[in-house]
Order: C-alpha cells, then structure tokens, then sequence
C-alpha cells in the first residue's frame, strides 16, 4: 500500500527508510555474490540443505532477505533509547492495535506480550528451510534475533 501511495517500488522506500538510516548494508531484496556470502544456507525438515526461496512477487511476505549482523542493528533501532532515525516510526510501529488473546495483542507488524509491568514485542518469519525473529524487552533494553 505505501509502494501505490508513495508511487515509487517497496525496494526503494525500504532502502531508504530503513536500511540506509540503519547502516544495513546487507539487507535487500536481491541477492548478489557480496552478500550471498553472510546468509546461512536453508535446510529442510531432515537437515538437508534446500535452495533458498526466490524473491516473491509480494515483497512485503518473505522477500527481504538479511544477515545476523543487520538484523541486530534493525533490533537495536526499535529498543527506546537507542538513537535512531527511524526510532519514531518504530514506537508507533510498536503501538498496540488489537487484542488477540489475554495479555497478547498485535500492532503494525510487531505481537505483544504483555508481562507484569511491561510488554515484549517479537515478530518472526519463516520461508522453505529458512527462520528468523526478533524479540524486544523495551523494560530491560534487550533485543536478540533468532
């Protein structure tokens, strides 16, 4: 939807509002030899290893492709606190939308689980034989990647 509103293609806007801001160098829709080389290779459900998926026609489902390193800095960018140029985009990114359980909720791209004096935000993806996920405790300023 913001490719149409923006009328410039979701590579292009993701770059230059998010990767570039970040330092993510390593992060992008397509894959050249320079950062072919910092991906782990996918493996299927018997650890054979698998191709990895082609870039999707939908972009925004799976087609961005990154490395442990920018995935760090992307986590690091939506603690509070850390500064970013993007930090104000991802508060409101955080910012809860829906209820879907007791304590849990989903915002624009994050699920909440809401702790005792706290939320935790994690969002996760997988494509043929490759996972990810980032979760961030804003209370104690801790974001990994899995």
């Amino acid at each position: 939807m913001l490719s149409l509103i923006e009328r410039r293609p979701l590579p292009d806007l993701v770059r230059d509002r998010i990767l570039r801001p970040l330092g993510m160098t390593s992060t992008g829709y397509a894959l050249t030899d320079q950062t072919r080389q910092g991906f782990a290779v996918p493996h299927d459900e018997r650890r054979r290893p698998v191709p990895a998926w082609p870039t999707p026609r939908l972009g925004g489902a799976g087609g961005l492709r990154s490395t442990l390193p920018d995935l760090l800095r992307f986590a690091a960018a939506g603690l509070p606190g850390v500064p970013s140029d993007v930090q104000d985009a991802m508060a409101v990114a955080k910012t809860p939308h829906l209820a879907t359980a007791p304590k849990r909720s989903v915002s624009l791209g994050w699920h909440a689980r809401h702790l005792v004096d706290h939320d935790v935000f994690w969002h996760s993806g997988e494509t043929a034989g490759s996972r990810a996920c980032i979760v961030l405790d804003d209370a104690t300023g801790l974001a990994l990647t899995c």
